[in-house]
């Protein structure tokens, strides 16, 4: 039975890996967003590791653990978690025993794109996943025509120029910051 939580003032069901076995429904409410990402669902092979884009395979229990605990989500609850993924090209990776990594797209899927929480668990670091893991997030094929990609790192900015970023221009870029946002 999935677990249901509220987004965006909804009942939604969890990601958790997922809903029931080979169910066919999206797990969110967000039937005409979902619809469009399930015909865009992409798997990509490496050795033991897979990495998808089916919103249906993410282990939300997985990913909520991480990232609550991380430096840039510190604290986020498991429905703003749920809804951020909702709301993104999500892209999980996975190996033979179960997800060991993610990061996701907000996109409009012309002008800009933003790469956002992106991780490989501690055991499975060390391989280049987390390299595959951008590497394959910007190569999807319905992010090709993105004129403008950004992120946020405070400590993987090697990783990230090996893919073209760069430390943006003084004076181009602002932001608005809430750091209250995340908290109860």
């Amino acid at each position: 039975m999935p677990v249901l939580i509220s987004c965006d003032g909804h009942t939604v069901s969890t990601l958790r890996a997922v809903v029931t076995a080979g169910s066919p429904r999206p797990p969110f409410h967000s039937t005409g967003c979902w619809g469009l990402l399930l015909r865009m669902i992409h798997e990509w092979t490496r050795g033991e590791y897979t990495i998808s884009t089916d919103p249906r395979r993410l282990d939300l229990d997985l990913i909520h653990d991480f990232l609550s605990g991380s430096y840039w989500a510190a604290g986020r609850s498991r429905e703003r978690v749920a809804c951020s993924i909702e709301h993104s090209l999500p892209f999980g990776l996975y190996h033979p025993g179960g997800q060991v990594g993610f990061g996701r797209v907000v996109t409009d899927y012309v002008v800009i794109a933003y790469l956002a929480d992106v991780f490989v668990l501690e055991a499975h670091r060390g391989k280049g996943l987390g390299g595959w893991l951008v590497e394959t997030a910007l190569g999807a094929p319905e992010l090709q025509k993105i004129r403008v990609w950004t992120l946020g790192t405070r400590d993987a900015h090697e990783l990230y120029r090996r893919f073209g970023f760069a430390e943006p221009r003084p004076g181009v870029w602002m932001e608005r910051l809430d750091a209250d946002s995340d908290r109860p």
